[in-house]
């Protein structure tokens, strides 16, 4: 294995390295702003990237490491404002992402980390600008235990941590929330009990199905939801559903029989 350190540029361009035989590691220079589409996608024998200290790189774009080899844990520099479409797409072995503190980062975007499988720590506590977590963002990750989402965050989209082994998923402090897509949680493996944010607007359907190990759902009695999916809890372990009468009116309970 080469290692490689890149310097002396502000960009990377599209599929400036795609399908190459770059192996081993590399260094992302300070100096860089932004790595293209496809930069490094299928390459294979590419192992592990750092970023040198006080990095200015605010994109990682489109299949940027699609399918590489990287196998290290990656710490994001905190300027990075966006990770692309598929940008660490089916980068099976590697194993966790951090983020540094004072993350600029306001959107992970479509299956940006889909089939990652090995993928089973990432410290969401730093992300305090994120709003966006894209459709199939964590598609079939390795992403187990519990995860605590940040407090900026406004829309978890379709599928995002279908069919992962979490066990419980920290809403409390998500007041600005407002979607949850179709899918969302499905066949994952929360327990216990979870409370959602009165700034909820809509639920996708089956966004929360076959959560066997669920027992608890409550939404706050100022809850703003206006629209549901269908079959959002069908094959949960739901037994207690605490909820203002607007929701209950939602899921079809009739206006006048409480809580259930």
């Amino acid at each position: 294995a080469v290692d490689v350190i890149i310097t002396g540029f502000t960009s990377i361009g599209d599929n400036a390295f795609q399908s190459s035989n770059l192996s081993g590691s590399i260094t992302i220079p300070a100096s860089l702003t932004s790595i293209g589409e496809g930069a490094f996608d299928a390459c294979y024998s590419l192992t592990s990237v750092s970023f040198e200290s006080g990095s200015q790189l605010t994109t990682i774009g489109t299949n940027a490491f699609y399918w590489s080899g990287l196998s290290g844990s990656i710490t994001i520099p905190s300027s990075l404002t966006s990770i692309g479409y598929q940008a660490f797409y089916f980068c099976s072995s590697l194993p966790s992402v951090s983020f540094e503190p004072n993350s600029q980062l306001t959107s992970i975007e479509y299956q940006a980390f889909s089939y990652c499988s090995s993928l089973t720590s990432v410290n969401f506590n730093e992300l305090n600008q994120l709003e966006t977590i894209g459709d199939n963002a964590f598609y079939q990750a390795g992403l187990s235990g519990s995860i605590t989402l940040p407090a900026s965050l406004t829309s978890i989209g379709s599928s995002a941590f279908l069919g992962l082994s979490l066990t419980s998923v920290n809403f409390n402090e998500l007041n600005q929330l407002e979607t949850i897509g179709d899918y969302a949680f499905y066949k994952s493996v929360l327990s216990g009990s979870i409370t959602l944010p009165a700034s909820l607007t809509s639920i996708g359907e089956k966004a929360f199905y076959q959560c066997s190990n669920l027992t608890t759902v409550s939404f706050e009695l100022n809850s703003q939801l206006e629209t549901i999916g269908d079959n959002i809890f069908q094959n949960s372990g739901l037994s207690t559903f605490n909820a203002p009468q607007s929701v209950l009116t939602l899921f079809g309970v009739t206006v006048g029989e409480g809580r259930t």
